[in-house]
């Protein structure tokens, strides 16, 4: 396919040949080079120094005038003499997602084949971004990754309307980065208590378990832990200090003790207990 409208590019000369997107372009005749400072190009310049954003009001010019891109690195923007390109039209690009693969991911870090290929998709002469993009291995990836984007900026009548939609999806987007963030924390709490709430739950069965076989003096408090009922622990304290099928006895703190053979042997009719369980001679 022939674009029919001229493409241009001021080059700086930051970028290595080899891995340049303008320099291939170059290379394969869909862009001319233009010398700096000597050439006042007619149409749209795609520059960071612009002060409107290009939009589908610049399709006149473009189509008529061409476009023009600069090609420099981003490391040293800070070092590019603007004011030495010579034009009538800059113009800047609104918020679009980098699908190259130096800056994959990143905000406006856009190469120059994707700088170009926003501003055709934005006037909405997409077959001359298609077509430029069709040269790179990775080129269907900016389309893809921004088309959201492009059909809004598309649908704007001018720059100033271009830059209320880009600010409005900017906004939205915040809005909806931090929904997730709550949402998120929130699920993150909810199973965090649901996990809690089964764990009380299911230690309240099994004490309510362990309870029933007649362990009277246990029970359960609001947490769901056992505690000790001490008037029914101190009846059954009293009925268990002497059992001869056992040869244990009970204290009152309900711990048990065993008796040895000549324990149980003094355990008779003349024996009582002190208060610990322990046998003492009546008198």
């Amino acid at each position: 396919m022939v674009i029919n409208c001229p493409i241009a590019m001021y080059d700086f000369g930051h970028c290595d040949p080899k891995r340049c997107s303008g320099k291939k372009l170059e290379r394969k005749n869909f862009i001319k080079s233009l010398k700096i400072g000597s050439y006042k190009f007619k149409g749209i310049v795609l520059s960071p120094k612009g002060r409107k954003s290009v939009s589908p009001a610049d399709k006149a010019i473009i189509s008529s005038s061409g476009l023009c891109v600069v090609e420099c690195s981003w490391a040293k923007i800070n070092e590019v003499p603007f004011h030495k390109i010579r034009c009538k039209e800059e113009r800047l690009l609104p918020y679009l997602i980098a699908a190259n693969p130096v800056n994959y991911g990143k905000p406006m870090k856009l190469n120059c084949v994707e700088a170009l290929a926003a501003a055709f998709y934005i006037c909405g002469l997409d077959e001359f971004g298609d077509e430029l993009l069709s040269i790179f291995s990775w080129g269907h990836a900016f389309k893809e990754l921004n088309e959201e984007l492009l059909q809004i900026y598309s649908k704007c009548k001018d720059s100033t309307e271009v830059v209320e939609k880009q600010n409005l999806y900017l906004k939205q987007f915040d809005l909806e980065v931090e929904e997730n963030k709550k949402r998120k924390l929130l699920e993150s709490d909810y199973n965090t208590e649901d996990v809690f709430k089964n764990g009380s739950k299911n230690r309240e069965i099994f004490t309510d378990y362990e309870s029933s076989d007649d362990d009277s003096y246990y029970e359960l408090d609001k947490f769901g832990n056992r505690i000790r009922d001490e008037e029914n622990s101190n009846n059954e304290n009293n009925e268990s200090c002497l059992d001869k099928n056992i040869n244990v006895i009970v204290d009152k703190f309900g711990n048990t003790k065993a008796l040895s053979d000549s324990d149980y042997e003094d355990i008779s009719e003349e024996a009582e207990f002190d208060s610990l369980g322990n046998t003492i001679e009546k008198k």
